[in-house]
């Protein structure tokens, strides 16, 4: 998925909050692809552990962030306009979820955009 530098006001947009220890925060759509452009994560309890994945394999796109009390994630638009993660974005037809180690209330607010 080729998107260079898309503006922020092309993404789409979802926010919520969440203590599962899988949340899917985006639905797989077929023969389309999740390319993530900003994600902000905050979590309650010390010691939590918080990874970005693909729905359906499970396949991490991000490394493990363990994350104190109150602690954050801010992933803001690389300066190229590039999406995180370019060259492991979701496989087609599959979305985006964040698993966590606990079952700590998760904020996030992410915005992607989906296509072939």
């Amino acid at each position: 998925m080729s998107t260079g530098l898309r503006t922020l006001s092309s993404c789409l947009h979802t926010f919520g909050t969440s203590t599962a220890t899988t949340t899917s925060l985006v639905t797989g759509v077929a023969n389309q692809r999740v390319s993530v452009y900003r994600l902000i994560l905050t979590i309650g309890t010390p010691g939590v552990t918080v990874t970005i994945q693909d729905t359906a394999s499970s396949a991490a796109l991000s490394q493990p962030f363990q994350l104190a009390a109150n602690g954050a994630v801010t992933l803001d638009t690389p300066i190229n306009g590039d999406p995180w993660w370019s060259n492991t974005v979701t496989a087609a037809g599959n979305g985006i979820q964040l698993t966590q180690s606990g079952t700590t209330t998760i904020a996030y607010d992410l915005w992607y955009l989906q296509g072939p």
